[in-house]
C-alpha cells in the first residue's frame, strides 16, 4: 500500500525516474484511502490540477493546501469536514469544488474569493447560511446544494447570471427571492421538496432564457395552483406572467389555462401596496372549466368586468351583487340556471341588484324582490333557509313552487298584486308564519295544509277568486286580521267561530246566502262586513256578538232582521240599505248607534215619514213602538206622552168610549180603534 501511494504521488509530480516509465500527471486520485490527514508529500506536488480526496475519513484540511495554487479541481465530498482553511482563498485557479456530503454548517466564507469556480457541490450538508459574499463567483456555472437545511436563500444569488444549474432541492425553504427572476441563463433550476407556497410572479422572465427543467414537486405550493402545475413549466411561467402584467393594468386575463377554479393569487389584488392598491378592474376567465368561484371575489369592489365565456357555470354566486361598480358581465356559452334567465335579460345592473338582494337575505333574514315582474319564482330563493321575511308582491307568476316549504323560520310572507291561481299544500311546512298577504290574485281555492300555519295573525286573501274556505282554517285561532272581501266565496265553513280574537270579519262582495252560524263564536269581533252579497236572512246567533259596533249588511237579499240584533248595545253603525226589509225590530235600545242606514227597503215600518228624520227619530220611533203596548202609530209619532195619555183614556174612559163608538158606528162612519190587547177593532 505505501509503495501505491509513492507510486501515485511520483506520478502526479511527473519525475521520471529511470526504473519506471510512467507518463507524467497532474491528476491526484487519494479517494478511498486510509488516511484522515493530507500526507505533507502532497503538498510538495505544487503542479497538481486536480486532486480527488472523497472517502477520505478527514476531519480537518491543513491550511498548506493554500500551497496548491495550480487546483482546478477539488473533490473533498464523503468526509466528515466541518469547514476549511482560509488557505482556501488561495486556490484562485479552482474551478470545481467538490464538498458533498460532509457535515458543514454554513457554506465556507473563504471560498467567496474562487472569481474562476465554475462548478460547487455542497449537497447533502447541514447548510443553513449561504453568504451573501457568494455574488463574487461570478464564473459560477453550476451550484448544488440539495439536501441540506437551507429555510431561506440570498438573494445575492441572483448576481450569479452564468448559473446554468441551480438545485436547491430537499431543503426547508419557505420563500424564494423575486430577484431570481434575472437568472435567465438557467437551464436546471431544481426546488423540489420544500416548503415552498408561493412563486414570484416577476419568475416569469426565467421563461426568456433556455430553461429545460423546472422542478417544483414536493412543495406546498399554492400559488401557481397544482393544476397549473400539473399542466409543465411552460404554462407556470404564463401564468406567473399574467399575474404579473395585472399588477400594471388590472386586467388579469386567466382565460383557456385549463383551471377548474379561481385561484387565491386573485387575492393579491386587494388591499396591497404600489399600483394594485388600484384594484383589479377586469376578470377574463374564458375557456375555462371553472363551475363556481370564491368567496372571496366579493371583496373585489373595484371589478368593472367580468368575463366567464365558455365555461362551466350553471349558478352564479349571489355575492356578485356586492360589486357595486360591475357593468359587464359575459357569460355566453354557459348553461345558467341560477339566476334566472328574465333577471339575466334584463341586463348587469338589474342582476346585481337582484343578486345583491339575494345575497344580503343570507345575513338580513329579510328579502325583498317587490316589483320585479318574475314570471316564475327564483328557485334559489327557497335555498335560503334562514329567511324570516320575503316580499315578492307585484309579480307575474301564477304559482309557487312546493319547496317554498323549505324556509321554516319564514314568519312574513307578502305575495300580493301577482297572477297566483294556487298556493302549494306545503305552505304549511312554513309553521312559523305570522303574516301571509296574498290579495289581488286569482287564487279560487286555498289548500288544506293553511291549516297548519297555526300562529298567523294576519291572513290577507281579498281581491281574488275564492269560492270556499278549507275547514282547516279553523285551527288558525290566533287570527287577528282576516280580509275576505272581494271574492266569490258561496259559504263560510262553521270552523270560523273559532277564531276568538278576531277583531273583524270582512266578506263583502262575495257570493254570501248565508252566514255561517258558527259566528257567534267570534267573542272579539267589532266589526262583521257582509255588504254586496246575496243575503236572505241572518242567523241569531249574531246577537252573541256583544262587542259589535258596526254591523253593514247592504246590498243583500234580507227580508227580516233577526230579533237578536236588538241585543248588539255596543253597535254605533248599521247598515242595511238596498234589501227588501219591510220592518225594523225592535232597535229603541240601541242608544249607542249612531248612523243608521235604511235606503232603499220596502219599509212599512217605520213610515218613511220618521226614516227622513234620520238615525236618532228612527231609533225613537221604535222605541217608543214597542213600548206602546197597542197606542197607533199616528199616537206613537208624537211620542211618549201621547202614549201615555192614550193609555189613561182608554183606562178611564173605556164606557164612554164604546157609547163613542156605537154612535159613529150608527152614523155609518167606520172607525179603528186599537185597544189594550193589541187588536184593531
Amino acid at each position: 500500500m505505501l509503495l501505491e501511494f509513492l507510486r501515485t504521488c511520483l506520478n502526479a509530480r511527473g519525475d521520471k525516474h529511470k526504473h519506471y516509465k510512467v507518463t507524467p500527471t497532474l491528476h491526484l486520485d487519494l479517494s478511498r484511502r486510509p488516511y484522515k490527514v493530507l500526507p505533507q508529500e502532497v503538498l510538495r506536488i505544487t503542479a497538481l490540477t486536480t486532486l480527488k480526496l472523497s472517502h477520505y475519513g478527514m476531519e480537518n484540511m491543513v491550511d498548506r493546501i493554500s500551497e496548491l495554487t495550480n487546483l482546478t479541481h477539488l473533490e473533498l465530498h464523503d468526509n466528515r469536514l466541518q469547514g476549511l482553511p482560509d488557505g482556501m482563498q488561495q486556490l484562485t485557479n479552482l474551478q470545481r469544488l467538490s464538498l458533498s456530503r460532509n457535515w458543514f454548517r454554513r457554506l465556507p466564507y473563504c471560498l467567496s474569493t474562487l472569481e474562476k469556480l465554475q462548478d460547487l457541490q455542497v449537497d447533502e450538508n447541514q447548510i443553513t447560511v449561504i453568504f451573501a459574499d457568494i455574488r463574487n463567483l461570478t464564473s459560477l456555472t453550476e451550484l448544488n446544494a440539495r439536501g441540506n437545511c437551507l429555510r431561506q436563500i440570498t438573494p445575492a444569488l441572483s448576481s450569479l447570471t452564468s448559473l446554468i444549474v441551480l438545485d436547491l432541492s430537499e431543503n426547508q425553504l419557505s420563500f424564494v427571492p423575486e430577484q431570481f427572476a434575472v437568472m435567465t441563463n438557467l437551464q436546471r433550476f431544481s426546488l423540489r421538496a420544500n416548503y415552498i407556497c408561493e412563486l414570484p410572479t416577476e419568475w416569469y422572465q426565467l421563461a426568456e432564457g433556455d430553461i429545460l427543467v423546472f422542478d417544483l414537486e414536493r412543495n406546498g405550493l399554492k400559488s401557481p395552483p397544482p393544476e397549473i402545475l400539473a399542466r409543465g413549466s411552460e404554462h407556470v411561467f404564463e401564468y406567473l406572467r399574467r399575474f404579473h402584467l395585472a399588477r400594471g393594468s388590472g386586467v388579469l386575463d386567466l382565460s383557456d389555462m385549463g383551471m377548474t377554479y379561481l385561484p387565491a393569487d386573485v387575492m393579491r389584488f386587494y388591499k396591497t401596496r404600489g399600483v394594485e392598491s388600484q384594484g383589479l378592474k377586469r376578470l377574463i376567465l374564458d375557456g375555462n372549466r371553472m363551475s363556481w368561484l370564491p368567496n372571496y371575489l366579493r371583496s373585489m369592489t373595484s371589478l368593472t368586468h367580468i368575463s366567464l365565456k365558455n365555461c362551466c357555470f350553471t349558478k352564479l354566486p349571489y355575492f356578485i351583487g356586492d360589486l357595486r361598480e360591475l357593468t359587464r358581465l359575459d357569460l355566453y356559452g354557459n348553461d345558467i340556471q341560477s339566476p334566472p334567465d328574465e333577471i339575466i335579460r334584463r341586463g348587469v345592473h338589474a342582476m346585481v341588484r337582484y343578486m345583491r338582494a339575494v345575497d344580503g337575505a343570507w345575513w338580513t333574514k329579510e328579502l325583498d324582490i317587490s316589483g320585479q315582474r318574475f314570471e316564475t319564482v327564483p328557485l334559489e330563493i327557497c335555498d335560503v333557509d334562514s329567511l324570516t321575511s320575503l316580499k315578492m308582491h307585484s309579480q307575474y307568476f301564477s304559482d309557487i313552487p312546493p319547496e317554498i316549504g323549505r324556509l321554516t323560520a319564514l314568519t312574513h310572507l307578502n305575495l300580493q298584486h301577482c297572477a297566483l291561481v294556487e298556493i302549494p299544500d306545503s305552505i304549511g311546512d312554513c309553521y312559523n308564519l305570522r303574516e301571509l298577504i296574498l290579495n289581488n290574485n286569482k287564487l279560487i281555492t286555498l289548500p288544506a295544509g293553511i291549516g297548519s300555519c297555526t300562529g298567523l295573525t294576519d291572513l290577507r286573501l281579498h281581491e281574488n277568486l275564492l269560492e270556499e274556505l278549507p275547514q282547516s282554517i279553523g285551527t288558525c285561532t290566533l287570527l287577528q286580521d282576516l280580509r275576505l272581501f272581494n271574492n266569490n266565496i258561496l259559504e263560510l265553513p262553521l270552523e270560523i267561530g273559532n277564531m276568538l280574537y278576531l277583531p273583524a270579519l270582512r266578506v263583502s262582495s262575495n257570493q254570501l246566502t248565508e252566514l255561517s252560524i258558527g259566528i257567534g263564536g267570534l267573542e272579539a269581533c267589532s266589526d262583521l262586513l257582509a255588504a254586496e252579497n246575496y243575503l236572505e236572512n241572518l242567523p241569531a246567533q249574531i246577537g252573541l256578538l256583544t262587542n259589535i259596533t258596526r254591523l253593514r249588511v247592504s246590498n243583500n237579499r234580507l227580508t227580516s232582521l233577526p230579533m237578536e240584533v236588538g241585543n248588539l248595545h255596543n253597535m254605533t253603525e248599521l247598515s242595511v240599505s238596498d234589501n227588501q226589509l219591510r220592518e225594523l225590530p225592535a232597535l229603541g235600545h240601541l242608544t249607542s248607534l249612531r248612523t243608521l242606514l235604511v235606503a232603499n227597503n220596502p219599509l212599512t215600518l217605520p213610515p218613511d215619514r220618521i226614516i227622513r228624520k234620520g238615525t236618532f227619530a228612527i231609533v225613537n220611533y221604535l222605541r217608543v213602538l214597542y213600548e206602546a203596548g197597542g197606542a197607533p202609530p199616528e199616537v206613537v209619532e208624537r211620542g211618549q206622552p201621547s202614549v201615555e195619555a192614550f193609555h189613561a183614556v182608554v183606562q178611564e174612559g173605556h164606557h164612554s168610549l164604546k157609547l163613542c163608538l156605537r154612535a159613529r158606528m150608527l152614523e155609518g162612519v167606520p172607525t179603528q180603534v186599537i185597544v189594550g190587547d193589541g187588536v184593531r177593532r
